[in-house]
């Protein structure tokens, strides 16, 4: 899970019946006037939105714009934001996401612990 306490809700957007999507931001400047813009997305799947499953689903992804002028980081931001809705909005939204998130989730993990065993 990403986060710090320098993350800033700056958007929720509401994406089909029940999903709202968070985008938080967590830019930094790096050089002069420059930015790097970083969003990061958060969508929450309760347990009643999981099939039946006991566990809810967190699904992050960070968005990145490297060189941005602070003049533009309001638009650099809702540029990224809006990207993020119209090209992964409608696989979030989709019935059976939230499972196949959480399964991916699991093998990950199951992979990570099972990689330095003899």
């Amino acid at each position: 899970m990403i986060g710090g306490s320098n993350m800033k809700l700056f958007a929720s957007r509401k994406v089909g019946d029940h999903l709202q999507i968070d985008f938080y931001d967590l830019s930094t400047r790096y050089y002069g006037d420059f930015h790097k813009v970083r969003i990061l997305a958060r969508a929450y799947f309760p347990p009643e939105q999981n099939n039946g499953n006991q566990q809810s689903v967190l699904y992050e992804r960070t968005l990145e714009q490297m060189g941005v002028p602070t003049a533009n980081l309001a638009s650099a931001r809702q540029r990224l934001a809006d990207a993020f809705l119209e090209n992964t909005g409608r696989y979030l939204i989709k019935p059976g996401f939230a499972e196949k998130c959480l399964e991916r989730k699991i093998r990950s993990r199951q992979e990570k612990r099972g990689y330095f065993r003899n």
